[in-house]
């Protein structure tokens, strides 16, 4: 196809366009993908719109950025924008074609990743080993799910699905005999689930159990003792999709760009739990869905992740006073500030938490039981 440049709005040239899906955007995850492509968008001086559905996409965009992890959603946004005559790039974890009409991803190289891993969990005895955390309706999970299947042994594999809560997701796992030796769970809230559920009702079976997170989060820093994560470098996603398109821009002919991800193993084999390690080479649209989203148990995270994801060494020092019984005017002698510094970062903290008000910020550390 030929890329046609025409002025949009105040004169500006509008022919790459970002969509994101909306409850998926509110995650850490969807914001740090987000961010890392409008960073190498505005880096590389490409105009583009930031849209919230696909009426607000002008007439004129010749490629969209879809982000998102909602089966329906993406597949639904792919076939409109194809109708539309707009080529989109999607950035995911799944690589294969799924989708029937033609789209171009950034994926991560899960299949080989997770074989690594398997692999290398068998060699520190883990014959059993199980997929924690899958939400079905995920095409990032569903991913990982064919994954897992392909690398595992059928008669040692086990699979817990997070239907609609993370409770149920524990409960599932707990009907099952005998426990597994080790669980790769989904993403970090999951991990983090798994093991405040594990010490509080299964503290003999949590001492066994090798816990593996496929996505970290700055909350999971605070339980890195009991959770291996990998760490993921956003900003190499953002890199590698600005770098599709332009590719894209020469030659309609290319398909995907393939992240290959590294697991580190002889940081594994250390006797603590340091984080996984990788390295980057070069009709109507659907609602999607909110059962995830509904779950309590997520929602309190997600609200310890962006708070954790903004605190300075200030931040924590002030909330360390709180959670001992000071207030904020003897926190403002002891730490020479002035009282409404205390309580300009204590509102930027309860704002950037999401939450109502101090006591709520408090109470959900206690819970989750954070020090700093």
């Amino acid at each position: 196809f030929m890329v046609v440049r025409t002025k949009h709005g105040k004169g500006k040239c509008y022919m790459v366009a970002l969509l994101a899906e909306p409850l998926y955007a509110r995650s850490i995850w969807g914001q740090k993908l987000t961010e890392s492509l409008i960073s190498q968008l505005k880096c590389k001086r490409i105009p583009f719109n930031q849209a919230v559905c696909m009426e607000d996409i002008p007439e004129e965009c010749r490629y969209l950025f879809v982000i998102g992890t909602d089966h329906e959603w993406v597949g639904s946004v792919l076939k409109v924008a194809s109708h539309r005559g707009i080529y989109p790039i999607l950035i995911s974890n799944e690589g294969s074609q799924r989708f029937d009409c033609r789209y171009s991803t950034v994926c991560s190289d899960v299949m080989s990743s997770m074989h690594d891993l398997v692999q290398w969990l068998y060699s520190r005895n883990c014959h059993r080993v199980g997929l924690y955390g899958v939400n079905p309706k995920s095409i990032s999970d569903m991913s990982r799910l064919r994954a897992y299947q392909a690398a595992i042994a059928p008669v040692s594999s086990l699979i817990c699905y997070n239907q609609t809560s993370l409770r149920k997701c524990f409960e599932e796992l707990s009907a099952q005999k005998p426990w597994p030796d080790a669980l790769i769970c989904t993403n970090g809230f999951a991990a983090i689930s798994l093991v405040r559920r594990l010490k509080a009702e299964k503290p003999e079976v949590f001492e066994n159990l090798l816990i593996v997170s496929c996505q970290e989060s700055a909350l999971a820093g605070y339980y890195a003792e009991n959770i291996v994560s990998v760490h993921l470098n956003y900003l190499e996603y953002g890199k590698a999709a600005v770098l599709l398109y332009e590719m894209l821009r020469k030659s309609d002919y290319l398909s995907h760009i393939v992240m290959n991800m590294k697991w580190n193993m002889q940081e594994l084999d250390t006797d603590d739990k340091p984080r996984l390690s990788y390295s980057n080479q070069h009709e109507p649209v659907f609602e999607p869905s909110a059962a995830f989203y509904r779950d309590d148990e997520l929602n309190d995270m997600m609200c310890l992740e962006k708070l954790c994801a903004i605190l300075s060494s200030e931040d924590r020092m002030i909330l360390k006073g709180l959670l001992n019984g000071e207030n904020s005017t003897s926190l403002a002698m002891k730490h020479y500030l002035t009282p409404s510094t205390v309580k300009y970062r204590l509102k930027r903290m309860v704002t950037a938490s999401g939450l109502e008000d101090k006591t709520e910020l408090l109470d959900l550390i206690q819970k989750y039981d954070l020090h700093f």
